[in-house]
């Protein structure tokens, strides 16, 4: 996530749909992998959830994505700042 939401705005939650991708390559290289990152997303002065289609980053060196899956769609959800 890039940027800020507008004044008095957050970033609630980010969740990608799906939740999980498959991938394959040696065993070693693959329990490395806990997150795979996705391009990046401006929230730059927004006031309300969005989705994104978004390409996911390569996961690194003789790791391939299955079933073409390196495309996710992210929900990010704007929420007013709780007031204290």
């Amino acid at each position: 996530i890039e940027g800020s939401p507008a004044q008095g705005f957050v970033v609630k939650k980010v969740s990608s749909n799906p939740g999980k991708v498959l991938v394959k390559g040696p065993e070693r290289a693959l329990r490395e992998i806990t997150r795979i990152p996705t391009e990046p997303i401006s929230v730059q002065g927004k006031t309300e959830s969005f989705y994104r289609p978004v390409y996911l980053e390569s996961p690194g060196n003789h790791i391939m994505w299955r079933e073409e899956a390196s495309r996710v769609t992210l929900l990010v959800e704007i929420a007013r700042r709780e007031r204290k």
